[in-house]
């Protein structure tokens, strides 16, 4: 799918494809530290959104498009998801276990029209919403380790669900000078909850998430990338989170 210039973004499908085995827990006792770690530091990740606290940089303090740090963040980029590499050396269920309160909050507990929309889509197709919204992000930015990359004024997409063409409450365009995209861009929630009105916009003509995800994309890879999202999903399910 082209993008126009007052878009500011290019498609891009990013990650590699997660067999079944490699993305399962093999060592227990790797996992039990895994919880313990994630109890102990997931509490400082999507307690706001920007809309509830601006300057909320839990995701990052660096705006990849302007090139720049952020004036006013809430923590050093260090303390960020991004910046602390927190996701690296997890497991795909240890990534998500650890994000996991982030996806109830923006598809499980919202009461915004989109994340209803979302999740009456997924009921009648027996799809789990939060898990579908993981699965999008593992393969955008591996659950909140890849960067934004941004080159030339153009972005392969913004923050962990890498957003492309945000939609605010109203199904309206932001453009690319509104102020908004900065809590798309920090903040881990914001993000999250502008995934879910793309998704919810694009469910009116998918069948499946298969068919959810190749919309969502557009591109010349979208199957592609329609195939690997439904295979993170099919590893999640079986990491019992739900």
């Amino acid at each position: 799918m082209a993008v126009s210039s007052i878009q500011k973004f290019v498609i891009a499908a990013s990650g590699l494809f997660c067999g079944i085995t490699g993305c399962r827990e093999t060592v227990q006792s790797d996992e039990q530290a895994s919880r313990g770690s994630a109890a102990s530091s997931a509490a400082s990740f999507c307690q706001y959104t920007w809309e509830e606290k601006p300057g909320t940089t839990d995701y990052t303090a660096f705006d990849s498009f302007a090139g720049r740090q952020y004036a006013k963040p809430d923590r050093p980029q260090n303390a960020t998801l991004i910046g602390s590499k927190t996701q690296q050396s997890r497991s795909l269920c240890n990534k998500a276990r650890f994000l996991k309160t982030c996806f109830d909050k923006a598809v499980l507990n919202s009461n915004s029209a989109s994340a209803k929309t979302f999740r009456s889509w997924a009921a009648k197709r027996g799809v789990h919403p939060a898990l579908a919204l993981m699965a999008k992000a593992e393969q955008e930015t591996k659950l909140g380790l890849l960067a934004d990359l941004c080159r030339g004024g153009n972005c392969n997409g913004i923050g962990i669900g890498q957003i492309i063409t945000a939609f605010d409450e109203n199904g309206k365009l932001l453009s690319d000078n509104d102020r908004r995209w900065e809590g798309i861009t920090f903040n881990i929630l914001t993000n999250l909850n502008y995934s879910v009105r793309v998704l919810a916009v694009k469910t009116s003509q998918a069948s499946s998430l298969w068919d959810l995800a190749y919309r969502y994309n557009g591109s010349g890879l979208a199957k592609s990338y329609a195939d690997k999202v439904v295979g993170y999903y099919t590893n999640l399910k079986s990491c019992g989170l739900y």
